[in-house]
C-alpha cells in the first residue's frame, strides 16, 4: 500500500466572501438531516397546516365575494359560522383571519421544536464524534457563523 504525500494543497476553486461561509454548514447540515425517514415524514406533515391556511383563506375570500364557487360549500360554513357571519363575511375579516393564523402559528411551533428535537442533537455530536470542530476553527470562520451554519 504505498504513502502519498499528505502536505499543502493549493485551493483552485473559487473563494466564497466571508458572508458565506456559513452556508456550506448548513448544506452539510441539511444534507444529513434530510435522510432520515422520519424528518423527512415530519416536514411531509409539517405543510399540512399551511395548506389548511391557504384553504381556508382562499374559501373565506371566496365567501366574501359570494362566489358561486362556494355556494356548494355553504352547508359546511353554516354548520361552524353564525348566521351574521354568513351574512356579511367582511365584518368579520379581521377576527377570521387572527384565528386563523393564531392556530397555524401554534400548530407550525409544534412541528419546530419536534424538528428541532430530532435534528439538532444530531448536528453537534456528529462534530464531537468525528472531531470536526478543529477543522471548522482552523479555517477562518468565526464561532457564530459555526453556530448561525448549525
Amino acid at each position: 500500500m504505498p504513502v502519498f504525500d499528505q502536505g499543502y494543497q493549493h485551493w483552485s476553486g473559487s473563494l466564497s466572501g466571508h458572508a458565506w461561509r456559513w452556508l456550506a454548514i448548513t448544506r452539510h447540515g441539511l444534507r444529513v438531516a434530510l435522510s432520515g425517514r422520519y424528518v423527512r415524514r415530519m416536514l411531509f406533515f409539517a405543510w399540512i397546516p399551511a395548506l389548511a391556511l391557504a384553504t381556508m383563506l382562499c374559501s373565506w375570500g371566496l365567501l366574501e365575494r359570494q362566489s358561486e364557487t362556494i355556494a356548494l360549500f355553504r352547508p359546511l360554513f353554516a354548520s361552524f359560522l353564525d348566521r351574521e357571519m354568513m351574512t356579511d363575511p367582511r365584518a368579520y375579516r379581521l377576527d377570521f383571519w387572527t384565528l386563523c393564523y393564531s392556530y397555524f402559528m401554534a400548530i407550525e411551533l409544534w412541528f419546530s421544536m419536534i424538528l428541532i428535537v430530532m435534528v439538532g442533537p444530531n448536528l453537534i455530536s456528529q462534530d464531537l464524534r468525528y472531531n470536526a470542530l478543529p477543522l471548522y476553527f482552523s479555517r477562518p470562520l468565526r464561532r457564530i457563523d459555526y453556530f448561525l451554519g448549525k
